[in-house]
């Protein structure tokens, strides 16, 4: 935001000189008596030229810049829908720094895996409240981290909504829904789907028998239960529940495969 800011006044003030000029030439004569008009003119003119400038400068630093970053385009916005949250190697890459944008979850996101997270069905409520828990890991991690509002009418879908806010903010989509990267496609807005073998991360998957620590982070569903996370892996932890917010080791004991993802279960060891 700082290099956006000193880019768009680099832009700016070269435009606004001429503009002042130009002002002069034009009204100087008229309102010379007029007390302050000296400053007055080169503040009307920057601010002329400012809403030309900002987006101007967006480019040059995406197109000069982009480098740095190793990803060129990254750069942009990036957009984060509730698939590529529910699916987890978001949070790997952001963590690793492959993906260092300013990361962008709309708030109807949010709100739809609020209400899937009070939903009866229990994996579907599962892998909302894992999702959310993701949310808080990107808003520690993200550099850069907003939840503009979106606007979503009865009879628009949520892939319309965030693929249009995506085509006007000039911001890339992360999702894993091959809808919402069709949908993309056909608007022309750049989007990643992290279920293409390009972009997919691997995180070593806990084996039965395994030691490990965790912090449990919350309740489980049945009571005593504590949940943990390994990477992306959920880790439910029997007679967890007196440790949220405490790191202890534990041994995993069993493997459940969801329609959501996948489940392990753990017991704590004893030190």
């Amino acid at each position: 935001m700082i290099m956006q800011i000193l880019g768009t006044l680099i832009l700016a003030l070269p435009l606004a000189t001429i503009t002042t000029k130009a002002l002069y030439f034009l009204f100087g004569a008229q309102i010379s008596q007029i007390p302050g008009y000296q400053l007055g003119f080169p503040l009307i003119a920057l601010a002329i030229c400012l809403p030309f400038a900002w987006p101007a400068w967006s480019k040059v630093w995406n197109l000069v810049c982009g480098g740095f970053y190793g990803f060129g385009d990254m750069v942009k916005p990036v957009i984060i829908d509730t698939s590529a949250l529910i699916n987890g190697k978001i949070c790997l890459l952001i963590e690793d720094g492959i993906i260092d944008n300013r990361i962008l979850i709309p708030r109807c996101v949010l709100d739809q895996l609020r209400s899937m997270a009070g939903s009866s069905d229990i994996e579907k409520r599962t892998c909302a409240r894992k999702a959310l828990d993701r949310v808080s890991m990107i808003r520690s991690t993200a550099r850069h981290f907003e939840t503009p509002k979106l606007r979503l009418v009865d009879e628009d879908t949520m892939d319309f909504v965030i693929t249009a806010y995506a085509k006007k903010h000039e911001t890339k989509i992360i999702t894993t829904s091959k809808t919402m990267e069709k949908a993309a496609q056909i608007e022309g807005v750049p989007v990643i789907n992290l279920q293409r073998q390009e972009y997919k991360t691997q995180s070593p998957e806990p084996k039965i028998g395994d030691k490990i620590q965790i912090t449990i982070a919350r309740n489980g569903e049945n009571p005593g239960q504590g949940i943990g996370f390994q990477e992306e892996h959920m880790i439910i932890v029997e007679n967890g529940a007196e440790d949220i917010n405490n790191t202890i080791q534990v041994e995993i004991i069993k493997r459940v495969t969801t329609q959501g993802g996948i489940l392990f279960f753990a017991r704590k060891v004893k030190l």
